[in-house]
This record gives C-alpha cells, structure tokens and sequence, in this order.
C-alpha cells in the first residue's frame, strides 16, 4: 500500500523544488541507497506508510499527519525505488512524533538545500560540529547542531 507516497506525490504535483543545486538521476539512485543503508544502521528506515500504521493507535488520521510533515518539511525524508522513507532517529519514540532538535535543524537547512541534501547533512561530518555527524551530536548537544545548520547554509 502506498497511500502516503501518492497523496505526497498529488500535494507536489506542479511545485517542483528549486534549488541551487542538480542532481543526475544515476547519481540519485546511487546516493539514496548510500543513504539509506547508512540510516538502516542508524536507528532504521520505515516507509510512511509503516510510520502511519505505527501512529494509528495514538493518532487519528495518521496517513495525513505525516504527509503533513514531508509536505511542510518537518521530517527527514528519502523517496527511494518508488517509496517514501523516513529515518527513525528523527521520531520521539513514545509517540512516533518529530524529535524539536531535529525540526530546528531542518528549518535551519531547508532555505538552502533540497530534501536529499538534508538527509545527507544530517549523517556527514560537519566541521562546525568538530568534524561529527549531526546526527551523533543531536543528543549531546542539540543548539550546536541547530547553529551547524545555520552555518551549513550561510557558507554554501
């Protein structure tokens, strides 16, 4: 079932995303599966549509709240071999919400940099972070992660 993959695709369906940057779809295929072995190791991937079922005790309309969340960009997402993915670190685990420090971070990055980018962001060093991933520092540290974020698109 892909319920969330085509409403998301229906809510984008002549608003492109502009950015500064272009990807070739080869290089994308590439990238995305990188990315997504990288978040399986990281606290797993889960299909929208799987995030949706798992709120569907505690949320009414849960296929709609998260496409609400990769439509407005509150959520790290990949879409990947026909499939909307979303990386588990970024889920308070009780309730399957979007953990704050990792919303600060996207609205931080998403004036630059397309929904890949931030995926990638998000697992690569950072030099601003001493060289540790956003994700490793998010814990520890979540104002240096949101700050790394302001950085990473000030100097691109």
């Amino acid at each position: 079932m892909q319920l969330l993959h085509q409403a998301f695709a229906a809510s984008t369906t002549g608003f492109g995303a502009v950015t500064k940057w272009s990807i070739s779809s080869k290089e994308t295929s590439s990238s995305h599966r990188d990315l997504v072995q990288i978040y399986q190791r990281l606290g797993g991937v889960r299909t929208g549509d799987e995030v949706a079922y798992l709120m569907s005790e505690t949320v009414e309309q849960a296929i709609s709240v998260v496409a609400k969340w990769v439509v407005a960009q509150r959520v790290v997402y990949l879409q990947f071999e026909g499939q909307l993915l979303l990386p588990m670190f970024q889920f308070e685990p009780e309730f399957l919400t979007p953990r704050p420090s990792v919303v600060a971070a996207i609205d931080e990055l998403m004036v630059e940099m397309s929904s890949d980018q931030i995926a990638s962001w998000f697992v690569s060093p950072e030099p601003s972070l001493g060289g540790c991933r956003p994700i490793d520092a998010l814990d520890a540290d979540p104002v240096a992660v949101r700050c790394a974020a302001r950085l990473a698109v000030q100097h691109d």
